[in-house]
């Protein structure tokens, strides 16, 4: 059974969609369940100022996604990277332990989108000293 805030956050999520200005991009597919959350991060100045996701998943998933696009803003980059799944599901209320998994889930997104940001500014940084 899901919580009151979890099928809120279906019926009405936040920040979905393609971020056609994002700075990093984190793509990370469930090999068991097949569930692909895709993370689209604007970062300025070291700090996350947009977030935006798509997601293949079902309720949970999608009530996921939400809340961490919602958390991720206005972090710093650094402490983006140190979110834990306690701390999604402390901000979702509750979550069925066999879909738990999804937190772990959509943090793998968050570490993908980072690194892609991360390369880009490497690529950036080696064309400039050329």
């Amino acid at each position: 059974m899901y919580s009151k805030k979890l099928l809120e956050l279906f019926r009405d999520p936040h920040n979905v969609g393609i971020l056609q200005s994002a700075s990093g991009v984190g793509v990370y597919e469930d090999e068991k369940t097949h569930e692909i959350f895709k993370l689209y991060i604007k970062i300025e100045n070291e700090t996350v100022v947009d977030a935006s996701f798509k997601v293949y998943s079902g309720v949970a998933g999608i009530a996921v996604m939400s809340v961490l696009t919602d958390m991720l803003k206005n972090k710093s980059l650094e402490d983006a990277k140190k979110l834990e799944d306690k701390q999604l599901l402390e901000e979702l209320g509750s979550l069925e332990a066999g879909k738990r998994y999804l937190l772990e889930d959509a943090l793998n997104s968050v570490k993908l989108a980072v690194e892609d940001y991360e390369k880009k500014l490497e690529k950036e940084s080696k064309k400039k000293k050329k």
